[in-house]
């Protein structure tokens, strides 16, 4: 069996063919098209109806925002026009076949879950950490929801309080996504004359001062927010992905998990702290996950 993962992004949209064993044997990439929910929904269906080339092939779709699970709406969308949009019926009606939805960061720690970093656990937790900074949370092998399916939205975790203002639409203060996202350390960046997220980077590679140190500002927070989650939900795994995740895990890491260790209940701090496993793939696959068996 096979199933087709769709990872909407908001400036690409990315799906693939996953078989059962999580290998992608078919992939399709297009430039998402913002102009209205309809526009984005149609191409959505073409690259479906491209990849299943006739077959009637179940469909997971990961969206970038927050999802009723009692309803299969997309209630909000980061970055893209999507407000309140039934996605699960209207794609399932135009396809004909089951579609099942669910947040993008959720998507991602389930493929890492099944087929990645955190395969052969239980209980795990996931931070994407990129332009925002989602999370995903496995519990007893299945995704944890909340009682509407717009839980686990780790990104919003408040580790300062009355610090940062948070991005995009939520209206919060001292989150997470304002310390630990690209965005966030781009705005850093530049305060200090130092280009973006990706040049802290880099010039943290040559030994550059206030490039590490801005680096270590994002992981004393998250590390903050893994005390937290390690203490509420006690995983045997944390994973970290996203760009910015994977790009930075040489400086993150290590630190991270001093903090936890120091930090957390015991033996709560004992988890271990590592890298995603598949990469930009993990939300696609993550998508296929959610409908293969």
């Amino acid at each position: 069996m096979a199933a087709i993962g769709v990872d909407l992004g908001g400036t690409k949209i990315r799906a693939g063919r996953v078989a059962t064993d999580g290998a992608i044997t078919g992939e399709l990439e297009v430039a998402t098209d913002d102009s209205s929910p309809d526009a984005i929904l149609d191409q959505i269906v073409a690259l479906v109806r491209a990849l299943s080339a006739g077959e009637p092939i179940p469909v997971g779709v990961g969206l970038p925002g927050t999802v009723d699970q009692r309803s299969d709406t997309l209630v909000q969308a980061a970055n893209l026009p999507l407000w309140n949009v039934p996605v699960r019926a209207r794609l399932a009606a135009a396809l004909g076949v089951p579609v099942s939805i669910d947040n993008d960061a959720n998507c991602a720690a389930l493929g890492e879950h099944r087929f990645g970093a955190a395969r052969g656990t239980a209980y795990s937790v996931m931070l994407t950490l990129g332009t925002g900074v989602g999370g995903g949370v496995v519990v007893d092998g299945a995704l944890y929801r909340g009682a509407r399916g717009t839980g686990a939205e780790l990104g919003h975790t408040v580790v300062a309080l009355n610090g940062r203002p948070c991005q995009g639409s939520c209206r919060g203060r001292g989150h997470l996504e304002a310390y630990c996202s690209g965005t966030a350390l781009t705005l850093a960046a530049s305060a200090h004359g130092l280009g973006d997220a990706h040049a802290v980077v880099a010039l943290a590679a040559e030994g550059n001062v206030v490039a590490l140190r801005l680096l270590a500002d994002v992981a004393d927070a998250l590390g903050a927010g893994l005390v937290t989650f390690a203490n509420a939900f006690n995983p045997e795994i944390f994973v970290i992905g996203g760009g910015l995740g994977e790009a930075a895990s040489s400086f993150l890491l290590d630190a991270v998990t001093v903090i936890l260790r120091a930090e957390s209940l015991a033996p709560n701090g004992d988890v271990p702290v590592v890298a995603a496993r598949l990469g930009n793939d993990a939300g696609m696959v993550g998508a296929a996950a959610l409908v293969l068996p």
